[in-house]
């Protein structure tokens, strides 16, 4: 590895959220943010390769590594390399000098530095956190007019006279019912909305934001039900 480069390898499977740490951490470290991907999709379309063809996808994956630490080893880059390859088989992928303590050297200066990773990874986090509180604080906006508006049918509501259909006291009573779950699954809300608003815990602003979402379909629902209700003769 050439001079002080160091790499901080960012690796997961799909969806697990690589680039959303990638990029601010790249940022807050002041590196390169590599993906192999990048590298491995313009090669596997230029020189020809078939999708689906499961060999040539995994010898296109190892040319594209190898262009990759080229690159890194070449220009005495320090980068964040995002991938979806795991620890051993990045590190496995690295081109070998020959010698074996120069590579057992090399891949300890890829993964040894984690006092430098965990600093980094704490500042990318602040960077990180106000955007989930962004992404709750819309899911929350919406669901909190679908369960203000759900509440209102049930208010605007008449309560049914003494000889009113079976149909109509049936829909008065669901219009009650919904105002109060709706009321409750609010409620949910704003305790989610106080826990996370000066929290910078990934773990928990990504569960505050995957709760918020099910109270959401939650609140979607009780409107859609109260909305057939109120119109029911």
């Amino acid at each position: 590895m050439a001079g002080d480069a160091r790499i901080v390898l960012v690796s997961g499977p799909p969806g697990a959220g690589k680039t959303t740490l990638a990029r601010p951490l790249a940022k807050a470290l002041g590196f390169a943010l590599l993906s192999k991907d990048d590298i491995k999709e313009p090669l596997f379309d230029a020189l020809g390769g078939v999708r689906g063809d499961a060999e040539a996808t995994q010898r296109f994956g190892a040319a594209s590594w190898e262009v990759l630490w080229a690159l890194i080893l070449g220009f005495g880059l320090s980068a964040v390399v995002q991938a979806e390859a795991k620890l051993d088989a990045a590190i496995a992928a690295m081109p070998s000098s020959g010698d074996p303590v120069a590579s057992i050297d090399a891949a300890r200066r890829v993964v040894g530095d984690y006092a430098s990773f965990a600093n980094a990874y704490e500042v990318a986090t602040h960077a990180y956190a106000p955007v989930k509180r962004s992404a709750f604080a819309a899911i929350d906006s919406r669901a909190q007019a679908m369960g203000n508006a759900t509440i209102a049918f049930s208010a605007a509501a008449p309560r049914p006279w003494l000889f009113a259909s079976q149909a109509r006291k049936q829909a008065y009573r669901l219009l009650q019912d919904n105002s109060a779950r709706a009321r409750a699954s609010m409620a949910q809300l704003d305790h989610l909305s106080r826990t996370i608003s000066s929290s910078s815990d990934l773990g928990a602003l990504n569960a505050a934001v995957a709760q918020a979402s099910r109270v959401r379909q939650e609140l979607s629902g009780l409107y859609a039900a109260s909305s057939a209700a109120r119109s029911v003769p």
